[in-house]
């Protein structure tokens, strides 16, 4: 990790706003890296809370 816990791996503009995927270390759990996608700097998804991922698998299989 770099010393400010937080790594951009992805970055674009987009006509929504700024699209960003970044991974992090927990302060409150040492060794517990997570992955992020935020959109204007508000979380979208999670890797260490999976209930949007889960949301959204859901809708797709719904779908097809």
């Amino acid at each position: 990790m770099t010393p400010s816990n937080l790594e951009i791996l992805a970055y674009e503009k987009t006509p929504l706003g700024d699209l960003c995927l970044r991974r992090r270390e927990l302060l409150s759990r040492p060794g517990t890296v997570i992955t992020e996608i935020t959109l204007d700097h508000q979380l979208l998804m999670s890797s260490y809370n999976t209930v949007s991922e889960r949301a959204l698998a859901d809708e797709a299989l719904a779908r097809h």
